[in-house]
């Protein structure tokens, strides 16, 4: 079990890691890119469902940039990291 912040998850010790070779990237678009969804609607329509955690923090704004220059553990839906 990880701790971030207040929030705990159970993250699994052997999720898959991704080299993006950008300094930031708005919400909808690294989830296309990390494969997480299909489309940008799709992944707007998760993040508008609160269906997406980066660190643990839950994303509410599908307009907002994330910073890429530390690692990320990315969670989409339930059982989804990378």
């Amino acid at each position: 079990m990880y701790t971030f912040g207040k929030f705990e998850s159970n993250i699994p010790d052997n999720i898959e890691q991704i080299k993006i070779n950008e300094d930031s990237l708005n919400i909808c678009n690294l989830l296309v890119i990390v494969g997480f969804a299909n489309s940008k609607s799709e992944a707007k329509r998760m993040i508008i469902g609160n269906g997406v955690r980066i660190d643990g923090r839950l994303v509410n704004d599908y307009n907002e940039i994330i910073d890429l220059k530390e690692s990320k553990v990315i969670q989409f839906g339930e059982n989804r990291f990378i």
